[in-house]
C-alpha cells in the first residue's frame, strides 16, 4: 500500500519559507521596469519641467508625442505636474540605479527603500491617471492610449511594493541559489 498523499502547504507560505526568493519572471519584470524608466525619465518626462534646456531634437520628439497623442499633462504642464516631474528628477532617478543595481546582485537591502518608492509613485499616479482618464479635450481612443502608457506605472509598483512589503526577505535566504536543488545521485 503507498503512503497517504500529503497536501501541499499554500503557496503564500511556501513563499516566505523557502528561502529560494523572488520568481525569476518578477525579477526580469522589475529589472525592465527601471531600466527602461531610465531613458524614459531623462528623455522625456524631464522636458516636462524645462523643455528649453533640451536641445532641438529632443524638444522635436517631445512636441512630436505631444500632437501625436494629444497628452494634455505633456503639453500644458501645469504646476502640480511639474511638481511631481521635479520629484522624479531628485529622487526617483536616483533610485532607479540603486534598485538595478539592487534586482541584478539579489540585495534584500532594498526592500525598505523600495516600499518606499512604491508607496510614492502609487500616491502620485492617482491624481495623473484622473486627469488623464476625465480631461474633456480627449476623445475616448486617445484617454484610451494614454492610460495605457501611464498604467504600467501605477500597476508594476502597487505590484512590487506589496511585494517587497508582504515578504520580509524578497530575494531569499542569504547564500540561496533562488534555484531548486538538484537531486542526489543515487
Amino acid at each position: 500500500p503507498r503512503p497517504p498523499r500529503q497536501r501541499p502547504e499554500p503557496l503564500s507560505r511556501r513563499r516566505r519559507t523557502s528561502g529560494r526568493g523572488m520568481h525569476p519572471a518578477w525579477r526580469a519584470v522589475l529589472l525592465t521596469y527601471f531600466v527602461t524608466h531610465v531613458p524614459a525619465t531623462l528623455i522625456l518626462d524631464l522636458q516636462g519641467l524645462a523643455l528649453e534646456l533640451f536641445p532641438p531634437a529632443l524638444q522635436n520628439m517631445h512636441g512630436l508625442y505631444v500632437a501625436t497623442f494629444k497628452d494634455p499633462l505633456m503639453g500644458e504642464r501645469p504646476l502640480w505636474f511639474r511638481s511631481l516631474l521635479s520629484c522624479e528628477a531628485v529622487f526617483q532617478l536616483p533610485f532607479f540605479f540603486a534598485a538595478i543595481y539592487a534586482l541584478y546582485k539579489r540585495d534584500n537591502r532594498i526592500r525598505i527603500p523600495m516600499i518606499v518608492y512604491c508607496s510614492h509613485v502609487v500616491t502620485t499616479m492617482v491624481p495623473i491617471l484622473a486627469v488623464l482618464g476625465t480631461h474633456e479635450s480627449l476623445s475616448v481612443h486617445e484617454r484610451a492610449t494614454l492610460l495605457s502608457f501611464y498604467l504600467p506605472y501605477l500597476l508594476v509598483p502597487l505590484a512590487a511594493g506589496l511585494h517587497f512589503a508582504l515578504v520580509p526577505r524578497p530575494f531569499g535566504e542569504p547564500g540561496a541559489t533562488g534555484r531548486a536543488p538538484r537531486p542526489k545521485a543515487a
